[in-house]
């Protein structure tokens, strides 16, 4: 009985499965073992200076997708000094394929769930931050419409395609809005109007 060696190839594979093997549990043990509450206080303590904002999260840590690693962290709660607040049920965040790198303006990929809706897209910060892609469920009454036009108010669910950024003079950039089974009230108008579905664009 004769038994056949392994190839040049095989062997070569076999080699490297042991060190590739140690490397890839490190990672994980330091992964799984990393001190992320820590982390945690540190990035909402930070997060809250640069927002002037009270800012709180339930968990904090790593998460895996197709394009990379991130960051995650659920029940996010944000509350500003006018009273205004906001909470997120789930948000992800990794670094994002962009050439905005390029110009010194980091960009990130971001997943939000909320009450509110979904958002989908990438963040890109720096001295113009800006906002490029979809808004998704989103829940109109929910949204503060009233500190941007006092007496405007939005019922109904909506879907958007968002390119926005912002600039000295303002907010620039476009909204394709999609929103379905609601009303919208006006300050001059009696009564709010219902509308089986309403589109626009800026």
């Amino acid at each position: 009985m004769t038994t056949a060696l392994p190839s040049p190839a095989l062997r070569r594979l076999q080699q490297l499965g042991i060190p590739v093997g140690a490397v890839l549990l490190t990672l994980f043990f330091v992964a799984t073992g990393f001190p992320y509450d820590r982390i945690r206080d540190v990035v909402a303590s930070k997060a809250s200076l640069a927002l002037h904002a009270q800012i709180r999260m339930g968990t904090f840590g790593p998460t895996l997708t197709l394009l990379g690693p991130g960051l995650r962290a659920t029940k996010l709660d944000v509350a500003f000094a006018d009273g205004r607040r906001l909470s997120f049920d789930d948000a992800q965040a990794r670094l994002a394929w962009s050439s905005s790198w390029l110009r010194g303006r980091p960009a990130f990929h971001i997943d939000i769930l909320a009450a509110q809706g979904r958002a989908v897209g990438t963040l890109v910060l720096g001295a113009e931050p800006g906002f490029d892609g979809t808004l998704e469920d989103v829940d109109l009454s929910k949204l503060p419409l009233d500190t941007a036009l006092p007496g405007l108010s939005l019922d109904g669910t909506a879907s958007a395609d968002v390119d926005l950024h912002n600039t000295p003079a303002g907010p620039r950039g476009t909204i394709d809005l999609a929103a379905k089974q609601g009303s919208i009230a006006l300050p001059d108008l009696p009564v709010a109007l219902p509308f089986e579905t309403l589109a626009a664009k800026t």
